[in-house]
């Protein structure tokens, strides 16, 4: 008790002093609407700054009977206003029963003007106030009202704010604070007495704290309005309102400021300028003037700057008031924290047209983007309506121009986004016309024309719809081919092509492309028609998946058990209208599967562009593409198999082997993952042709073994390039491996990469076939002649790609017939019955020594060993492997070797030279260290591949290419192994025919 005692004294001595100083630096001027201290020790009303001669109405109180008092306003000598009137605003007040329940304070107010009611400034219908609260926007008003000219018809109300600059509505709930007693409005006098409890027992009321700083309000009108309910209590003037804190116990009241109106405004509307002017502009600006040189640089400057002002203007609001228990607040600050995600969504969303890392993931935060944008949008336009309707209320029009303006600019938003769209849609927008609808006119059309489907012709540019002739149509102009192309891109011009004729320099967009700068790098020297003028799944109708292959049985024999019977009586002459059917039934079959598919069209990333896309791309042309000097590349017609024919697609577009065309990445498995930590990883890529309905005249249809592609990327802004060796597939689709160094640049660039995320550009094929003439024959099988054919094949590393090539070309075709030799009875039911001298075409390899095929003979198809038929080249035909690694966990496409090993052992032999044997090698000889010479020797006489007294091959010989060696390994490799050979007795004047050497790091055009 004694401690709350002493406490209570020293907070009222604190508030005592604080009070007082406050008092010291006013000097109780009131015409600076300051407060004057009260007065104590006078009974008259001169004690409180107002006219001796005024006398109260009788039944009031005497002022001097209430202990405190305080002037509140007074105009000065010779000021006057409201027509001249003279007005001063003043409080007395006791407080009873302290410190009890029944704690109270009896308030008398008294406003005083003119006595003469004709005077221009005499009172008419005048309220008066106090209050109690921070400010008008959020507080408790007892009002004394006067709603006749003169009389005692004066009421006092309890009144709450409306939370807007309006006026407060009267309280006619229960559980009212205030008690009127009496009051009195005559000779210019207005006064009422009320009694007002202190404690409130609802969440409505203010509980007053007389002995702390309570914060109070006072205002008044002499002459209101009607406001808009028809009341007799309008706003008040400027002056007529006034805030101060006191101790009311101890009667010491002193001026505060409230929150300043005119911050409120600059707030307001600095916020409705950046939120409904500003923002809309630059969304207006990015969506719809797009094609527009550095518009992405209009959109983020705008948008930065908004959210500077944002900013500032929040920070002048928060400095003056914060009310966070107001809709404007929560919204406001549910608009604040939703901007910071949007700019947090934007930043990774720009930098993702440069960053191929943030690229993979931009699509999902430009659609939450320009969600999240479109939606604050909306959210902007209740947030102004709700600070607008603080400041200026809608319901009380004393600034209608406000609300005119808001609407004005609410409408021309919704017009100007409206119309545009309205306008884009119909008259710039372009619409897919699907595969054949883009089509070369009859009149503009080459001698290949045929009207089928060209991805690069269209007639909304009709200047562009031209066959790649070689007449030069802008004589002005430079001219291009696909290889000067490219070395001119690696000069540094960014160029692509369109409608395979046309030359472009999108260098200029390479900072406003919508789309990125990672796609225009990718697009970069090559023909760009089918991003320009079709979406992703175009071309949908005219995929056909690859037929599934059923999963090899884990219930079938082993191949090894199947009788295998080599003799010459079963050979049989094909006739060539059963070849032929098997290669139009080849040419038939499709290629790719729906996972292809599925990435394909996940890589694209096109849309039809606009009219305007489309004139600004006319804008940008600067040359024209002419066919290259260098002839169609016509090397398959002396191929091995019949399918790696050249086909004429009639498009008009002739086949490059310089053109870079655009691939997707469709599979990628790790083949060798026992070599994760200690050696280097093996992976398989699948790639497939972005377009693969965009076909060329006289495309080769596969690869020839010995051929490669190049690889052509953008790393660390700077274009690499690599060759790779397809070991099976055709342009439409290969498969590759790949040696994955981590500090390889391409390797490294490969190894991060994931399928369907982005393009490769690839060209090719480059290189002549490996195989010796004489392995090159048109027909099949290659008879079953007696002549020895040794293909000797040295392979360092990953340099055994090419040989992948010999084996699929020459041991494992598809749809090419085979003879068979053997019986076989089937053992299981999905296999197929074969009897000597049938004929069988395979269609998938399992590389265990099975295929899926086909018994042409009794049209059947099933499962069949390839054991029972006769090898494809003649039973005296080997190929020979000499595989040098350092684990074989480096070896990749064992599983192709060992299953040539099972089905044609007499074919093939493999010999591995291994540093360290970490695991098993089930087939083949395996020999621990490295290559030698002596080695070398053995293995050349083991396989019948020297002549006679180990002498030179004569001329004869060589041309025949009975008998060759392949060279390909890393440097160093394959000049060791030529040294050896020549000191073995191969080479000498047949150097450069007999023995061949694939350099690992380039390609050979002639070797």
């Amino acid at each position: 008790m004694g401690q709350d005692t002493w406490w209570n004294k020293i907070r009222v001595s604190l508030m005592v002093l604080w009070i007082l100083a406050i008092l010291q630096s006013t000097n109780g001027d009131p015409q600076t609407g300051h407060i004057t201290p009260r007065h104590d020790d006078d009974n008259t009303l001169s004690a409180l700054g107002h006219d001796a001669d005024v006398a109260l109405p009788i039944g009031l109180p005497d002022p001097a009977t209430l202990r405190f008092g305080q002037l509140f306003y007074q105009d000065a000598p010779g000021q006057t206003s409201y027509g001249g009137g003279n007005y001063s605003f003043f409080i007395r007040y006791n407080l009873t029963d302290a410190g009890t329940a029944n704690e109270a304070l009896h308030i008398l107010l008294v406003l005083a003007g003119p006595s003469d009611p004709n005077h221009p400034g005499a009172l008419a219908r005048p309220w008066a106030a106090i209050g109690y609260g921070e400010s008008m926007l959020r507080g408790e008003m007892n009002v004394c009202h006067s709603f006749a000219a003169t009389g005692e018809d004066v009421k006092v109300h309890e009144h709450f704010t409306m939370k807007k600059y309006l006026a407060p509505y009267e309280y006619e709930g229960p559980n009212q604070l205030v008690t009127p007693i009496q009051g009195v409005f005559r000779n210019g006098l207005l006064s009422c007495h009320f009694k007002r409890q202190t404690h409130s027992n609802d969440s409505l009321h203010y509980s007053l704290d007389v002995h702390g700083a309570t914060r109070m309000l006072w205002a008044f009108n002499p002459r209101p309005q009607k406001n808009y309910r028809g009341e007799w209590f309008s706003y008040h003037d400027t002056g007529h309102r006034g805030a101060l804190v006191a101790n009311l116990a101890d009667g010491m009241m002193a001026p505060r400021d409230t929150p300043n109106f005119d911050l409120k405004a600059l707030h307001g509307f600095g916020m409705a300028s950046v939120w409904m002017i500003l923002f809309p502009a630059s969304v207006f600006y990015a969506r719809y003037l797009r094609s527009k040189y550095g518009w992405i640089v209009f959109h983020i400057s705008a948008q930065a700057t908004g959210i500077v002002a944002i900013c500032i203007f929040l920070t002048v609001i928060l400095l003056e008031v914060q009310y966070w228990d107001r809709p404007h607040s929560i919204l406001g600050a549910t608009l604040i924290g939703f901007l910071a995600v949007q700019l947090s969504l934007g930043i990774p969303n720009v930098m993702g047209l440069w960053n191929e890392e943030l690229d993979r993931i931009r699509p999902v935060i430009r659609l939450i983007h320009r969600f999240l944008g479109a939606t604050l949008m909306l959210a902007s336009v209740v947030q102004v309506y709700l600070g607008l309707d603080t400041l200026f209320p809608f319901a009380e029009p004393r600034v209608v121009v406000v609300w005119i303006l808001y609407f004005v600019v609410i409408a021309g938003w919704v017009t100007a986004f409206l119309a545009t769209e309205l306008y884009f849609r119909r008259r710039l927008v372009r619409k897919d016309v699907g595969m054949g609808g883009v089509v070369i006119p009859p009149s503009s059309q080459g001698k290949n024309g045929g009207g089928k489907y060209v991805a690069a012709k269209t007639t909304d540019l009709p200047a562009m719809q031209v066959d790649m002739m070689q007449e030069r149509l802008r004589p002005g102009m430079r001219t291009f081919t696909w290889q000067t192309l490219n070395e001119t891109i690696l000069g540094g011009e960014m160029l692509v092509v369109a409608n395979s004729r046309y030359v472009y320099d999108i260098s200029k967009w390479i900072r406003s492309h919508p789309g990125g700068q990672i796609i225009l790098h990718a697009v970069c020297g090559t023909d760009i028609s089918n991003d320009y003028f079709h979406e992703a799944g175009f071309d949908a109708e005219e995929f056909t998946p690859k037929p599934a292959v059923p999963a090899q049985r884990p219930d079938r024999i082993h191949a090894g058990a199947v009788t295998r019977v080599r003799s010459g009586s079963f050979s049989v002459s094909i006739s060539p209208s059963e070849v032929q059917s098997a290669i139009e039934t080849t040419r038939r079959l499709p290629s790719m599967n729906e996972q292809d598919w599925r990435h394909i069209t996940k890589s694209r990333r096109t849309h039809v562009h606009t009219k305007l896309a489309l004139q600004k791309l006319s804008d940008l042309i600067v040359g024209e593409l002419m066919p290259s000097d260098d002839a169609p590349f016509d090397e398959s017609i002396k191929t091995l198999a019949p399918s790696l024919k050249s086909a004429t697609s009639g498009t008009g577009i002739p086949f490059d082997r310089y053109e870079f065309r655009r691939y997707a990445l469709t599979e990628k498995e790790l083949i060798n993952p026992t070599a994760i930590g200690n050696r280097t990883p093996v992976y398989r890529l699948r790639f497939c042709l972005l377009y693969p309905y965009d076909t060329r005249d006289n495309e080769p249809e596969a690869f020839i073994p010995g051929q490669c592609i190049e690889l052509q990327m953008r790393i660390n802004n700077r274009l690499e390039s690599r060759y790779y060796t397809p070991y099976t597939g055709s342009l439409t689709a290969f498969e590759i491996h790949v040696k994955m160094y981590d500090q390889g640049t391409m390797t490294g660039f490969l190894k991060r990469q994931r399928v369907g995320d982005r393009q490769y550009r690839i060209r090719g094929p480059f290189g002549a076939s490996i195989l010796p003439e004489a392995w090159r024959r048109v027909e099949r099988p290659l008879g079953m002649g007696r002549e020895e054919k040794r293909l000797c094949y040295f392979a360092g590393g990953s340099g055994i790609a090419p040989f992948l090539q010999v084996v699929h070309e020459v041991l494992l075709p598809v749809y090419v017939p085979l003879v068979v030799t053997s019986e076989y009875i089937p053992t299981i039911p999905d296999e197929l019955v074969l009897n000597p001298g049938d004929r069988v075409i395979a269609k998938h390899h399992y590389y265990d020594g099975w295929c899926l095929g086909m018994n042409l003979t009794t049209s059947t198809e099933g499962v069949f060993p390839l054991s029972a038929t006769a090898p494809p080249c003649n039973p005296n035909s080997k190929l020979v492997l000499i595989h040098s690694i350092r684990t074989p966990d480096e070896i990749f496409g064992r599983e192709v070797l060992e299953g040539v090993m099972l089905s044609y052992p007499e074919q093939l032999a493999v010999y591995y030279f291994v540093d360290s044997v970490t695991s098993p090698i089930e087939l083949g000889v395996v020999q621990q260290g490295r290559l030698t010479q002596k080695r070398i020797d053995a293995i050349l006489t083991e396989v019948g591949f020297e002549s006679e007294g180990g002498v030179d091959l004569t001329e004869e010989a060589e041309e025949e290419g009975t008998k060759s060696c392949v060279v390909c390994g890393p440097p160093g490799y394959d000049s060791f192994v030529v040294d050896c050979l020549m000191e073995c007795g191969v080479g000498g004047r047949g150097f450069g025919r007999e023995v061949k050497v694939l350099p690992s790091d380039r390609w050979v055009e002639k070797l």
